[in-house]
């Protein structure tokens, strides 16, 4: 069951409403993946395989991790269906379809972090060493052992690997990594600075030869595209008075702005997204997911708590475990301000826009509104990290220091204050 119309026992799948919601998240998915797999901060393992708030984090850097983008495909394919229940997700056959694509982004990540993998000092559960060589039962790699995340580290070891790591399997390591890169920006760049850069994102496109990325619609979900979806805005957000329109040289440097959210990953004791809006949005709830100004969704994956017989999750509820995430604004600022404007985005007129313009709601999987002030757990914050293109396709975009904006969010219910910024 997907989407269903009600949690009765008459609900039927919603299809057509899972397209357009995933159609409306594409852009926010490609970002988060770009920022993922090339920015410092997610070179770590612990950074990058979870979303788990813990000292690897800081208070301005790190909130995305590949367990975020996860945790958002199964909640806005499920929401009260089975992909939106962390105890019957796998009994849905998109369950193995997206995992296999989790896999994938994870195995284009190790290609560019050799290096950075589980260590001996992690731990999976409170007083136990997840070890390398500790047996993940009940999976045997033979009659004797079991499989362990060391012998496990590469796809390869089961006679298998994904299109972007195949095709350069033969370079040396370097060169190999160079054309990831280039791959990845092509991929999925250009959302990220949407007309900006125009030429470099060409240039990825035309030396590699890129892995399709288009499919037929499968079970309901729509196919994604490379370019992202045209929207009409209804009721547009008020925007700052734009610059006089000039012919202007290509732009080199941005500000890339972006929300980060911390929460109790039980606090709804179920699965639930926070809807983030530039400008007005509708009063209805159930239509918040295909308003107009919605710019992004972070979701909250998990089980119902008052149904689930999964121990962990009452263990981590009782802790209070905190979860991050991140929704990217650039774009959504680029659509509203023109591109006489992506080369600025600066604080002085940012900070005063977004204090009016940006909103957030909360909603869980099966449609019950929570009211921010009731989820004290809740800390939405605001950062800007200046971001350098660089001159050939296969060098890395130079992220700077992010600052945080406590001004934009303070006094705001589920708003961080510039005392949290210390957390």
């Amino acid at each position: 069951m997907r989407y269903p119309t009600t949690e009765g026992p008459d609900a039927t799948s919603q299809g057509d409403l899972i397209d357009a919601n995933l159609n409306r998240q594409t852009s926010r998915i490609r970002s988060n993946t770009y920022r993922l797999l090339l920015s410092a901060q997610a070179e770590d393992y612990r950074v990058f395989s979870n979303n788990r708030w813990s000292g690897r984090r800081t208070s301005r850097d790190g909130f995305q991790s590949v367990e975020d983008i996860h945790d958002g495909i199964h909640v806005e394919i499920g929401q009260s269906g089975h992909m939106g229940n962390g105890d019957f997700a796998a009994f849905d056959p998109m369950f193995m379809i997206h995992h296999a694509n989790v896999d994938r982004l994870f195995a284009i990540w190790q290609a560019l972090h050799p290096q950075s993998y589980i260590d001996n000092m992690s731990r999976m559960q409170q007083n136990e060493a997840a070890l390398l060589s500790t047996g993940l039962t009940p999976f045997r790699q033979s009659k004797d052992a079991f499989w362990t995340a060391a012998s496990a580290r590469d796809t390869r070891s089961f006679n298998y690997t994904y299109p972007e790591l195949e095709k350069w399997a033969s370079l040396p390591p370097q060169a190999k990594s160079d054309r990831l890169r280039t791959d990845i920006m092509a991929l999925y760049g250009n959302s990220v600075i949407p007309r900006l850069g125009e030429g470099l994102f060409s240039n990825a496109r035309a030396s590699v030869p890129l892995v399709s990325s288009s499919a037929p619609t499968t079970f309901g979900i729509a196919k994604m595209t490379m370019e992202a979806p045209q929207r009409t805005m209804r009721a547009p957000a008020e925007v700052p008075a734009a610059a006089a329109a000039s012919a202007l040289p290509e732009i080199t440097h941005y500000n890339d702005w972006l929300a980060n959210i911390l929460v109790e990953k039980h606090s709804a004791k179920t699965s639930f997204s926070i809807y983030f809006f530039l400008g007005d949005f509708t009063n209805e709830p159930a239509k918040w997911s295909l308003d107009p100004n919605l710019v992004g969704t972070y979701s909250v994956f998990t089980t119902n708590l008052e149904m689930t017989g999964c121990e962990r999750c009452r263990t981590g509820a009782g802790e209070g475990t905190m979860v991050t995430g991140t929704v990217p604004l650039t774009e959504a600022l680029g659509n509203r301000l023109g591109k006489e404007k992506l080369g600025a985005l600066e604080p002085a007129e940012m900070i005063p826009y977004l204090t009016k313009e940006l909103h957030w709601r909360i909603q869980t999987a099966g449609g019950r509104v929570i009211e921010r002030a009731d989820m004290p757990s809740l800390k939405v914050s605001i950062t800007h990290v200046p971001v350098s293109l660089p001159e050939k396709v296969t060098d890395l975009p130079t992220w700077g220091e992010s600052v945080v904006h406590p001004e934009i969010t303070t006094g705001r219910p589920g708003g961080a204050g510039a005392d949290d910024d210390d957390d």
